[in-house]
């Protein structure tokens, strides 16, 4: 076995890149692009509030809810200048050149199109919004307004899919034939959270299964043209709270997705995403490349030319910062009109939506409204 270890000189331990991630220090702002966030979701402080703390280059300057008095308490915990108890009133405040939006599946949309239509650039929360349809419709908006648009499938901008795409364009597994990933959790979110409401474009598809959609997709380097296989749990009329399928890409190739969040909380293995990529002179084994900031495993196996096998492990972790803050510096380089050093663009986020659709079609399930 080879191993290439991470430059421990660069790199912090496990345990300095999750201090870093949730106790960033504060940066002296320049010329910062100006973020508000609409809704004071959970998820929010971690994707958008710690990654902008010590970035010189950017800045939150509000926060909008629905209640007014949970924006002023979200502002206040998180040192935000201005709250809004509407997200209309956010979206058309001058002084706010982009918007983060982390609602609901259902919400993306509208939201979304309202701050394009305001002039403002919107990094977006995965799905994009709720299917094809509308994600045309909206990035052709982006497009016509000259906005950028981002959708925020974090774990693309990391360093170890920037390898990963490296090693495949390399070919040094050959061929790529098969992959497969999951994305399986408990349901730490409860039966009636959020995710569970078909009103609001709910259900695992739409969740993890969007994330290890894009992922073959992005091995791949291409779309899959048909579904032969899908299989859902339900958690209720129309909600899948588990999802398996198999799609067929072009040349003969497939690829699998398994995706759930009823694993046992005894079982903490299988609570790591992982994906396993064959090849045609080798295989690629990651652990963890859905949250690889905090740890992660790349293994490949490769065959020499007598067909003796060796493996070799690395790790990725660049810098040491999160998914999130390689994802807010690629926003930020991208409206600046710098060049990203990883990116999502318009037509990958639409066709992930078409692969949700077909997905969820296979299985029997509506499509999301």
């Amino acid at each position: 076995m080879i191993v290439t270890p991470e430059d421990s000189s660069v790199t912090p331990g496990i345990a300095g890149r999750v201090w870093r991630m949730m106790n960033p220090r504060k940066a002296e702002k320049v010329n910062p692009l100006r973020i508000g966030i609409l809704g004071g979701a959970s998820i929010a402080p971690l994707v958008m509030v710690k990654p902008a703390m010590d970035m010189h280059e950017v800045e939150i300057v509000a926060i909008a809810s629905r209640d007014l008095k949970k924006a002023q308490s979200f502002a206040k915990k998180h040192k935000i200048g201005r709250s809004y108890g509407s997200y209309e009133e956010l979206i058309n405040d001058p002084n706010i050149d982009a918007v983060y939006i982390p609602l609901p599946n259902g919400l993306h949309f509208q939201y979304a199109k309202q701050s394009l239509m305001a002039g403002k650039h919107v990094l977006v929360e995965k799905p994009c919004t709720s299917n094809e349809e509308q994600a045309n419709e909206l990035f052709r908006l982006a497009e016509s307004r000259n906005l950028v648009l981002l959708e925020g499938l974090h774990y693309r901008h990391h360093p170890l899919l920037l390898r990963l795409k490296q090693l495949i364009e390399n070919g040094e597994i050959g061929r790529v034939k098969h992959a497969h990933a999951t994305a399986t959790f408990p349901n730490i979110f409860g039966k009636d959270n959020i995710r569970w409401d078909l009103n609001l474009a709910g259900g695992t598809t739409m969740d993890s299964g969007c994330y290890a959609l894009s992922l073959l997709r992005f091995i791949m380097d291409s779309e899959p043209i048909s579904v032969t296989s899908a299989k859902a749990s339900l958690l209720k009329e129309g909600i899948d709270n588990a999802i398996e399928a198999t799609l067929v890409f072009p040349e003969g190739r497939t690829g699998s997705i398994s995706c759930s969040y009823t694993e046992s909380y005894f079982r903490p293995g299988k609570s790591v995403p992982t994906v396993t990529i064959e090849g045609e002179r080798g295989t690629v084994t990651i652990s963890n490349w859905m949250i690889p900031t905090i740890w992660h495993s790349l293994k490949i196996f490769k065959l020499r030319d007598n067909g003796e096998g060796y493996t070799e492990t690395e790790k990725r972790y660049g810098d040491g910062t999160s998914t999130y803050r390689y994802q807010l510096e690629d926003f930020e380089k991208k409206i600046r009109g710098k060049t990203p050093n990883a990116w999502v663009d318009p037509l990958d986020s639409v066709n992930n939506m078409k692969a949700i659709d077909m997905v969820l079609q296979a299985a029997g399930l509506p499509l999301r409204q």
